[in-house]
């Protein structure tokens, strides 16, 4: 996490943005120690584990986007910091639909 937040805080330094994808396996309590920092620009939530291709959409992706819209909206915003959240991964007409429904 001291290795994540010092290479955000660096390019930050540089003018840059700073972003972060989540597996379907990584709990969001581990990103927001992370995210808490306000280094932070984007969330890309993947609705597939990386590295295996021809995977179907994961639907605990939808609550992981419901999750991160709810914290930034209460905990970010709060603090005049945004967040954008985008999703990857198994993305087709009816799961794009239901990933901005939920907030991507």
């Amino acid at each position: 996490l001291i290795s994540a937040i010092a290479f955000a805080d660096t390019l930050r330094s540089l003018g840059l943005r700073a972003g972060v994808s989540i597996n379907p396996s990584t709990s969001l309590s581990d990103v927001y120690p992370l995210l808490d920092t306000g280094l932070i620009d984007v969330v890309d939530v993947l609705a597939v584990e990386a590295g295996f291709g021809g995977q179907e959409f994961n639907a605990v992706a939808l609550e992981k986007i419901k999750e991160l819209r709810t914290y930034r909206d209460q905990r970010l915003r709060s603090r005049g910091k945004d967040l954008k959240i985008l999703v990857d991964g198994g993305i087709k007409q009816s799961t794009s639909k239901l990933a901005a429904e939920a907030g991507a």
